[in-house]
């Protein structure tokens, strides 16, 4: 291979469609993250740090003419450390699509292109995805084992749309199923062949064996992921080196509705909430596709008209209480996110960028004919006040 083809196509990888690829995928993770400020932090060793204020100042008081003033009392500061999480994205081009560079430039320009769709296509998809779960990356859990069989049948709880065919899973147990930190992997690195979204199976390139109750992850995801909104939703647990259960200023507000048929006065319930604690209002709202519709259904049952604003982009969105509804399909049935934006930030080193610490884009694949390019982007998702966010969960669809 040519030197001056590499050089053309890593002047091109750099210069002509990284700013487009990045825009892309910004563009196309939903409007939650569009919203939620790309903030550059350095690094303390390998964590993301930041400031939380809690509490409120109290430095005033009404007093007597010749009584003392109040004592200042600036609020009280903890740090959170927010884990650094490593996304990757790799491409290749084989030797033979190179050398068309000469002969055939358009072809060559074309599949630049298209790889840079699909490479697009999945960072956003991972992004959204990762955005609303957590950091364990733990995606469902199997209700059948399977003893060399192609397939594996999967909860009621696991949302199905974050598999697709092409993907590669591992499937294991773990030592905790609220706080793991080990897993042992029964099936590891296996690629999926089809899924049935209905029947809930998840069909397999190859037989493969496994125990009932098995979880799976993206391949070697295991524990990587960005902490996720519905992290940021729990109770109690540990979060950026916080522990929830003895700072419950800390938890967001939770609110199960223990299987009640969907009503709308729980989001205004949880507003309310935000609002009266805090005096802020929340700025999206956030469900799956069959939330949306029990919404809607709900707004024709009581003859209602249909609440709809606009968001940045100018895309018109149902609403309520002037809130935009996000559809995110990786959220799972019975479950509402009330999210302030605001509270909520991408801590990163640097935008999506190619890995070229040594001057090189392209590297030759190991005992391939073939060169490929390494997407990296290095973040943590931080909340510095989960208190202005709110969950409703387990709430009946209708």
């Amino acid at each position: 291979m040519s030197l001056t083809t590499i050089q053309q196509l890593e002047h091109a990888l750099k210069n002509i469609y990284l700013d487009p690829l990045i825009k892309m995928i910004d563009e196309n993770s939903g409007p939650i993250m569009q919203a939620i400020e790309k903030r550059v932090r350095p690094l303390e060793g390998d964590k993301f740090v930041f400031a939380v204020q809690y509490g409120r100042n109290g430095g005033i008081g009404a007093r007597g003419e010749s009584d003392n003033l109040p004592e200042s009392n600036p609020r009280p500061v903890m740090s959170g450390r927010g884990e650094q999480r490593n996304l990757y994205g790799r491409i290749a081009f084989s030797e033979k699509f190179m050398k068309q560079a000469k002969s055939n430039k358009a072809s060559f320009i074309d599949g630049i292109t298209s790889q840079m769709e699909d490479l697009a296509t999945d960072a956003k998809d991972y992004m959204r995805r990762n955005l609303m779960t957590n950091h364990t990356g733990m995606m469902g859990k199997t209700t059948t084992g399977a003893t060399s069989a192609d397939n594996v049948t999967m909860n009621d709880g696991t949302v199905m749309t974050q598999f697709y065919p092409g993907q590669i899973v591992d499937f294991f147990t773990v030592d905790n199923e609220t706080n793991p930190t080990t897993q042992t992997k029964s099936a590891d690195g296996v690629r999926i062949k089809d899924v049935d979204y209905e029947a809930r199976k998840i069909f397999f390139e190859k037989n493969i064996t496994i125990a009932a109750n098995s979880y799976v992850s993206i391949h070697n995801a295991f524990n990587k992921e960005l902490t996720g909104i519905s992290e940021i939703m729990t109770l109690n647990n540990t979060i950026y080196g916080i522990n929830r259960e003895k700072n419950k200023w800390f938890n967001a507000r939770s609110y199960d509705k223990a299987n009640a048929p969907f009503d709308s006065t729980f989001m205004q319930e949880a507003i309310d909430g935000i609002f009266d604690t805090l005096g802020t209002k929340p700025d999206f709202i956030a469900m799956n596709s069959a939330m949306r519709r029990a919404y809607i259904n709900e707004q024709k049952t009581y003859k209602r008209n249909m609440e709809y604003t606009k968001i940045d982009g100018g895309t018109e969105v149902v609403a309520f209480d002037k809130i935009p509804i996000s559809v995110e399909k990786y959220m799972k049935n019975g479950e509402i996110f009330i999210l302030s934006t605001n509270d909520l930030e991408l801590g990163q080193l640097a935008d999506w960028g190619w890995m070229d610490e040594d001057g090189a884009i392209l590297r030759a694949v190991s005992d391939k004919a073939a060169y490929e390019a390494t997407l990296t982007k290095y973040c943590e998702l931080l909340c510095r006040r989960p208190s202005s966010q709110a969950a409703i969960r387990n709430v009946k669809m209708i």
